[in-house]
């Protein structure tokens, strides 16, 4: 086993501070997976991509899976606490937004307790938390609480911290005085067999911003991208294109969401957006359906489909503004006919049955193609657990499902669109930075470091410069 990672599996309260691609996930997976005792290793990280990043780690080192459990700390947070509500004191079970800190204090509160505490012993023999720097001060004082009881070994980066759900640690302040040691890391293992080079530039690029110095993409080993005087989003477009055809995983990178989304839309299911962990699109959408019967259940069902595949919109509008008049719609394009006739029977009979069959021959129209994948494939799941009687409303199961996501995690497509906050600490072969200027310093740090094998920066001018 390496030296390093020994070390960290035999300390009691350590930390270990790395920039970004300098193996604090490998790391993490090298030492879960030697070690030999009776218990098992809790490892806690931010995202549901991170629990799965992880968790291939894991894998490849042939981790016993008894040996450990991953989990977000928002999800474990939970877990607990609505095991014992009363204990915790837990307001909701279904938090969303601003209510997650009174879930992590209810966590807090569990953790004092005696009994709680001698679960916590004998369920772990040791705490990993990754991405450390991301850490509210809520969630800071559930670690801490939980170090009191078993070791723990911190992992993180200042630099990387672009979490901003409420006050987070500060690394020097709240970290360094409660750790008995620390390590760091500074191998860039991440571009070592694929491009050295871009590595060993981006080391020189976190210099840089530390100091508060500009960019400058010329020379360097990046493909720099210029947007020039037409048309900025069809430049993207074309870029995204090309690099989607190199082999190899691709991340493209916008500052919100809704960039994301469109951009996925506009490049036809070649890439797929990831949602936010909370998926609030999923919630409305199955409110919708829950609240709706007949005809308006049929119009939640197609606003929802529109949300994920293309071409839905303009190709059913003719079918949705009859459903809207409460009356079926005379003639029928032959080449859509399947569609508008299961949205016709979902109209007359309203059944979840009928809603997973309309989900289905939607997802199969002709000219479409579906680029917010994993929104679609949770609400498919959330209808089927409603049939089964594993939940008595779509609104329950959307929230089963969505739990169930944020203990085990996701896996992303091989060409994605997404957001600083949803790819941080994943890697992929290929990065393409699409709107630089619009980035602070940390998040075009987080964005720039995602391809182990090519970057590319697309943006007005060839020099940078990132606000603090």
């Amino acid at each position: 086993m390496d030296d390093l990672a020994a070390a960290l599996l035999n300390a009691n309260r350590v930390a270990f501070v790395a920039p970004a691609g300098c193996g604090k996930t490998h790391l993490i997976a090298e030492a879960v997976s030697t070690y030999q005792g009776n218990g098992r290793q809790l490892v806690l990280t931010h995202t549901h991509a991170g629990v799965d990043a992880i968790r291939t780690r894991l894998k490849k080192f042939k981790a016993d899976p008894r040996r450990y459990r991953i989990e977000t700390i928002a999800g474990w947070c939970l877990r607990m606490t609505s095991s014992f509500p009363k204990l915790s004191e837990l307001a909701s079970a279904r938090p969303t937004a601003e209510e997650w800190e009174t879930v992590y204090a209810a966590a807090a509160l569990l953790l004092k307790s005696s009994a709680i505490r001698s679960v916590v012993a004998e369920s772990y023999d040791g705490l990993w938390v990754d991405e450390y720097q991301d850490c509210t001060m809520a969630q800071h004082a559930v670690v801490m609480l939980l170090a009191e009881i078993v070791p723990c070994r911190i992992l993180g980066d200042p630099l990387q911290a672009i979490f901003s759900f409420g006050e987070t640690v500060n690394w020097d302040r709240d970290v360094v005085p409660n750790v008995d040691s620390q390590f760091e890391g500074t191998t860039p293992w991440r571009w070592l067999d694929s491009n050295a080079a871009l590595g060993t530039w981006l080391q020189g690029v976190r210099s840089s911003l530390l100091a508060g110095q500009d960019i400058d993409l010329r020379r360097a080993p990046v493909s720099w991208k210029s947007l020039g005087a037409g048309n900025a989003q069809q430049a993207q477009l074309a870029i995204c294109r090309d690099v989607g055809n190199r082999a190899g995983s691709v991340i493209a990178i916008h500052k919100w969401p809704q960039q994301g989304h469109a951009l996925a839309q506009r490049l036809n299911g070649m890439y797929t957006s990831i949602e936010e962990a909370e998926c609030i699109a999923l919630l409305k959408a199955a409110a919708a359906i829950d609240a709706s019967s007949g005809f308006m259940r049929a119009v939640a069902l197609m606003d929802f489909a529109c949300e994920c595949l293309t071409k839905v919109g303009a190709d059913l509008a003719t079918t949705k503004a009859a459903f809207r008049q409460e009356r079926f719609p005379h003639g029928r394009r032959t080449d859509i006919a399947q569609q508008v006739e299961v949205c016709c029977e979902l109209a007359r009979q309203g059944g979840f049955d009928q809603v997973l069959d309309c989900l289905g021959c939607l997802g199969e129209h002709p000219h479409s193609v579906l680029y917010r994948r994993e929104l679609f494939d949770e609400m498919n799941r959330a209808v089927r657990a409603v049939i089964g009687g594993k939940c008595t409303t779509l609104v329950d199961a959307a929230w089963a499902i969505r739990d169930r996501t944020r203990h085990v995690g996701r896996r992303l497509g091989l060409r994605t669109v997404s957001t600083t906050l949803r790819v941080k600490g994943l890697e992929f072969a290929h990065a393409v930075v699409l709107d630089p200027a619009a980035l602070d310093m940390k998040n075009l740090y987080v964005a720039m470091t995602r391809g182990a094998t090519s970057l590319t920066v697309v943006s007005a001018r060839p020099i940078l410069h990132p606000a603090v």
